[in-house]
């Protein structure tokens, strides 16, 4: 995690699912409370969530005020479906699946102001396969452990630029010390690849998950990513919120492709 001198919030960032996301410290502008909502909906039974948050003056010490007594709704073509809070502060309906081609409105009622923002879930990109290479010199993040070159493999259909996020888990563990974003504005109609460096050892369990994203949700990310170094040093100190009020966050659609593999799989070793 990349410190920051002030820290003001905890804005809960990528995704995975079913509550496992990784927890952003973002440095704010301004010492003025603030909103923080992360809205998540996915195409896995369960997988969908919402967080409420708010953040607190950057004197004062202490993590952001989880907010549990919010009215959260999710709605689209005519059905509208209630989010309860759990004893973690999430907000989950029970049962509900998203489905792919459909768009979605997130309300969210707290403090006497509606927040609202709206996403539509995109068609499933599948992963072909996922290859490795092994390198014993590789130390291309600073860490002497990364030396497995992990490349996922799929097909960028062509049209409009289409954007990618990927997600990581290691035996289980999501991997959270990276934000993994694609544009398809080099690889339109053709079979592509994103490839990371990877700490791994024999035996153990990769899992990815792609998802195909709205170019509002890449740039929301790409815009965190800016934030802490991995690319413009001029970006905000505030990534712009999708709701239409001045509430921090995202709501974001993820229709779900995954593969897993095992290092000791030399089927997928290159």
């Amino acid at each position: 995690m990349i410190s920051v001198k002030r820290y003001i919030l905890g804005l809960i960032s990528i995704l995975a699912l079913a509550s496992c996301e990784k927890v952003i410290d973002v440095e704010l502008d301004s010492s003025d409370p603030r909103v923080v909502i992360e809205g998540v909906v996915t195409d896995i039974e369960n997988g969908s969530y919402v967080t409420v948050k708010k953040t607190v003056d950057f004197e004062n010490v202490g993590k952001p005020e989880l907010i549990k007594n919010a009215k959260v709704t999710l709605s689209s073509g005519g059905q509208t479906w209630t989010f309860e809070s759990d004893q973690d502060g999430v907000y989950r309906h029970d049962g509900f699946t998203g489905q792919i081609g459909s768009k979605y409105t997130l309300k969210v009622e707290e403090g006497g102001v509606t927040h609202t923002a709206s996403a539509t879930m995109l068609q499933r990109i599948p992963i072909e396969k996922i290859t490795m290479e092994f390198d014993e010199d590789s130390n291309r993040r600073g860490d002497d452990d990364d030396n497995w070159k992990v490349k996922v493999k799929y097909f960028d259909p062509a049209g409009p630029i289409n954007y990618y996020k990927f997600a990581v888990w290691v035996d289980g563990e999501l991997v959270e010390d990276r934000i993994m974003i694609r544009s398809g504005k080099y690889s339109d109609g053709i079979n592509t690849e994103y490839s990371f460096w990877e700490d791994l050892a024999e035996g153990q369990k990769l899992r990815v998950h792609l998802y195909q994203i709205e170019e509002k949700t890449y740039e929301y990310f790409e815009s965190i990513s800016d934030i802490y170094g991995g690319g413009n040093p001029l970006a905000p100190g505030n990534p712009d919120g999708q709701f239409d009020t001045d509430a921090l966050g995202y709501f974001a659609t993820y229709p779900v492709s995954e593969k897993s593999v095992t290092v000791t799989d030399t089927e997928n070793r290159e």
